[in-house]
């Protein structure tokens, strides 16, 4: 019994010290003479030449406590993000009408967290390192880090560049069948190909200088294709545009439903939905039935496409129902 706990607890110690040895992996390596080499902002930046063994062991210790306390205000800093963009999406559709400013949000929320966790180590951390002998970056990681940062002006010339030509083709496709139409957007599906698209390329630089493990083969597998997903939608949006809402002389087409103008009793906007009550005309006794209409997750605002809603109602029904303000 008392060898079977010893040895379970042998074990323990192993693989307590496997994940140790695998954390200061990130930060920690030696250089050809034998020294530490220690990289505080990871293998990207400059590094310290660490030859002092209590230096060393007070470093390490030092950068595992901090780097625990930062995954951890990571997580919470990111649920606190993830929250305000939802609610932010469900009151203003931020990254539907918004998607240029959200995805540079983005970018700057990681720039502004990786300065914000240096400010955090460098009281402790600065004295340290101070006069050790510096060392240049490692090249794989340089070259990653400068495609990343190189790369998100150009995503975001792109997704305004992509959603520049699909404002262009809609007005084509509308100019063709002389109606006012709208699309089903194709913001977030550019917002989430360009946001997940530099994830899988950064984590293969990275873990591949210190050896890829077959799980994290899969990991990046499955990670690439959260951006082909987006990326395939958006294409075929753009491709074949089928839109959600048609405004005619004649009428409104929601969903495939058709209503006359002059059969509209009355147009509301509730939910970001617009709600329309008709009846056949002429059937003065008949009870209304009401048809709802999502404005969400089009090419325009929702206040917009209700507003061309009712401009179109007023002009083929000079005498309308008093209309509710919305």
């Amino acid at each position: 019994m008392n060898s079977e706990a010893l040895r379970g607890c042998q074990l323990t110690a192993i693989e307590a010290s496997e994940r140790l040895v695998e954390s200061d992996r990130e930060r920690w390596t030696t250089d050809p003479a034998g020294q530490a080499v220690y990289y505080p902002f990871g293998p990207a930046a400059s590094g310290y030449i660490v030859a002092d063994d209590a230096r060393e062991r007070a470093l390490k210790e030092a950068d595992r406590y901090f780097k625990a306390q930062v995954s951890r205000m990571g997580w919470l800093i990111s649920g606190v993000l993830i929250f305000a963009l939802t609610i932010a999406n469900s009151s203003i559709d931020l990254g539907t009408n918004h998607p240029i400013l959200t995805f540079f949000g983005l970018g700057m929320y990681a720039g502004l967290l990786q300065l914000a966790a240096w400010r955090w180590r460098q009281p402790v951390l600065g004295p340290l390192l101070q006069g050790l002998p510096r060392v240049p970056p490692v090249a794989s990681s340089r070259r990653a880090l400068t495609f990343v940062v190189c790369a998100f002006p150009v995503l975001l010339a792109v997704i305004y560049l992509a959603l520049r030509l699909y404002d262009l083709q809609l007005d084509a496709e509308d100019a063709k069948t002389g109606t006012l139409g709208f699309y089903p957007s194709i913001s977030l599906y550019l917002l989430g190909g360009g946001a997940f698209i530099l994830l899988p390329v950064f984590a293969w630089t990275k873990t591949s200088e210190v050896g890829i493990k077959t799980r994290e083969i899969v990991c990046l597998l499955l990670l690439a294709l959260v951006p082909l997903g987006c990326i395939g939608g958006a294409v075929w949006n753009f491709c074949d545009p089928q839109p959600s809402i048609i405004l005619s002389r004649e009428g409104l087409d929601c969903d495939g439903k058709r209503v006359l103008w002059a059969d509209i009793r009355n147009l509301d906007l509730r939910e970001k939905s617009a709600w329309v009550k008709f009846a056949p005309h002429g059937a003065a006794s008949a009870a209304p039935s009401t048809a709802v209409c999502r404005l969400r997750g089009l090419n325009v605002p929702f206040t917009q496409v209700f507003e061309a809603m009712r401009s179109h109602w007023r002009t083929a029904h000079p005498t309308p129902a008093i209309v509710p303000k919305s």
